[in-house]
């Protein structure tokens, strides 16, 4: 019982919540944008940019760089895709990724080169986190970008929706387009830097992409896809916590694992509906 009670459970727990909102977001938009890769995409970028921190914390010795330079190399990354996107259409989506991919991580292959031992292990746990291991300099940055993200996609959700769903609509209405259009980009790449902190970029598929597709088979009502996204992303996490504990396996591995089958029994249930 004590254990639920320690520090690093409560940090793990409110990283939980934390990336339930996250994966709403940056889930959610990219799926209704359709461009279903991108949040997995910019939790990538985000590795190459904690690789820059890591090289200016060697310098200045200040912690939240790292984070920081992660989301805003996740938030160019994902803008960039976004103008690509919008010059060529969707359908160079793959093309876009593929650019900034390149770009994020022949820059980690660069830098993490010149780093110390202890330096490599920060900039990694973007690449393979545990959430267990988040500490209270990460849960500052990722409150702050979480609540953010929250409250823009609260105050021009009805703007982002149309945007993701009827551009010329959109156009038609009045709405600067590409204003809302790029908001939404810089929202999935700042939310997607969240998850990777949160679950590493290996693993980040199961709460970026699979909670939002879930929703998507639950409900066409674009309301309750942001709803049950969170929702399944927050079920996923406190159940893969529990399960890991009790079994004593890797937390983020059976978190998304979790995640994976619910989407499954999701998919199943329907078949048999």
């Amino acid at each position: 019982m004590s254990l639920l009670y320690s520090p690093f459970m409560i940090n793990a727990l409110i990283g939980i919540i934390l990336g339930g909102i996250t994966a709403m977001i940056t889930g959610a938009l990219s799926t209704l944008r359709n461009v279903h890769y991108l949040s997995a995409e910019v939790t990538h970028s985000a590795l190459g940019g904690a690789a820059i921190g890591a090289l200016i914390y060697s310098q200045i010795e200040y912690e939240p760089i790292i984070f920081i330079t992660a989301t805003t190399f996740s938030i160019i990354s994902s803008i960039i895709t976004g103008y690509i996107v919008r010059e060529r259409g969707v359908e160079a989506t793959g093309l876009a990724i593929g650019v900034v991919l390149a770009i994020s991580l022949s820059t980690y292959s660069i830098v993490i080169g010149t780093l110390k031992a202890e330096l490599i292990i920060k900039v990694n746990s973007y690449l393979l986190s545990d959430i267990l291991l988040i500490t209270y300099s990460d849960l500052m940055g990722m409150t702050l970008i979480s609540f953010i993200g929250l409250i823009v996609l609260i105050a021009f959700y009805k703007e982002l929706i149309y945007v993701c769903f009827d551009m010329e609509g959109a156009e038609a209405l009045g709405l600067k387009t590409k204003i809302y259009d790029y908001m939404a980009f810089a929202l999935i790449g700042a939310t997607g830097a969240v998850l990777a902190r949160a679950m590493g970029a290996l693993l980040i598929y199961a709460l970026a992409i699979l909670p939002a597709a879930s929703s998507i088979e639950l409900s066409n009502s674009t309301s309750k896809i942001f709803i049950y996204t969170f929702t399944i992303s927050l079920i996923a996490g406190l159940a893969g916590i529990l399960i890991s504990l009790t079994l004593n396996l890797p937390t983020s591995g059976t978190i998304a694992a979790t995640a994976t089958t619910i989407y499954i029994l999701i998919k199943m249930a329907k078949k048999i509906i």
